[in-house]
């Protein structure tokens, strides 16, 4: 792969630390080659980590630098022990951007991830050179009622995650059930073992656990946006590029959505709601179009050499 892999951790404005990761480039000292690479920010989908998007992200790797952040409760990032809203994940990503970096730069995310990249865009544009989304959560169109968080098709999806297993006796017992079932057992298998690196731990009685404990994702889920996501499109005026799955039920309105924007092209990929997961490859050749969609269309700024420590 172009390049190196550097971890990072973020202090947030309440004390906690987030883990994350710098994919691609070298490490960003002066002269050096990275300096003149678009930089993107990354942000997952609940329940997952930054990581088992490496393969997806590869084919950009060797001309843009991604700092792939692990949400609250995610990837081994800390967590309170309550979460309401999506105002802390959305200051930790503010954060990041201002501190880190030299915004504008490139906003990306999947599901959960990408519509805290949508809100930092509409809310703050100063931060933003353009946006990618993949499988942004727009599960009905404009004109439809929406259902109450938590009521209608959500209640199943909050229901499984309030119940799922996440506990096991062994590292190889939680790969073999957590890879029969799901959306797991449509991935490929290199980012499903990336997945396990950082998405299994330890547990105090000697078991092997999720790192992203059932309640985190709950909370996520009772904290998702609603129609509110297209009021953000239409605010947004840097290029925007979503990526969809073929198969996906998460993205009934992106057409809607995409009509919000002053410039929008939308891509679809093979597979459900994670095909990154599921067709890396695929995902890959369809995130270096986006990338040439807006490096063509932003002047991007680089990153500073302030780098994690």
């Amino acid at each position: 792969m172009p390049g190196v892999i550097q971890p990072f951790d973020l202090q947030t404005g309440d004390g906690l630390v987030l883990r994350g990761e710098i994919w691609g480039g070298d490490n960003g000292e002066p002269g050096s080659s990275a300096v003149d690479k678009p930089v993107l920010t990354f942000i997952h989908g609940t329940g997952l980590n930054v990581r088992c998007y490496i393969p997806a992200f590869r084919s950009i790797l060797g001309r843009a630098r991604v700092f792939a952040l692990n949400a609250r409760g995610h990837g081994g990032s800390q967590v309170q022990p309550s979460l309401t809203g999506w105002q802390d994940p959305l200051a930790d990503l503010r954060r990041l951007i201002t501190t880190r970096l030299q915004p504008p730069v490139i906003l990306a995310g999947h599901s959960y991830g990408a519509l805290l990249s949508l809100q930092i865009a509409a809310e703050h544009p100063e931060l933003a050179a353009g946006l990618i989304l993949l499988d942004p959560l727009v599960p009905w169109r404009r004109d439809e009622d929406w259902p109450p968080v938590g009521a209608g098709p959500d209640r199943e999806i909050i229901e499984r995650a309030r119940t799922r297993r996440h506990t096991w006796s062994s590292r190889t017992e939680a790969e073999t059930w957590l890879g029969s079932r799901g959306i797991f057992k449509h991935w490929a298998a290199e980012p499903f073992e990336l997945f396990l690196e950082s998405g299994l731990t330890e547990t105090e009685m000697g078991e092997v656990g999720l790192v992203c404990p059932p309640w985190v994702e709950v909370a996520s889920y009772l904290g998702r946006p609603q129609k509110v996501v297209f009021d953000w499109a239409a605010r947004i005026r840097v290029p925007v590029v979503i990526l969809r799955g073929r198969d996906s039920s998460v993205t009934r309105g992106v057409e809607d959505f995409a009509d919000a924007t002053a410039v929008c092209v939308v891509l679809t990929v093979r597979g459900d709601h994670t095909f990154a997961n599921e067709h890396p490859g695929e995902t890959g050749v369809a995130l270096s179009m986006a990338l040439d969609i807006l490096t063509d269309n932003s002047n991007l700024q680089r990153p500073t050499t302030q780098m994690p420590g």
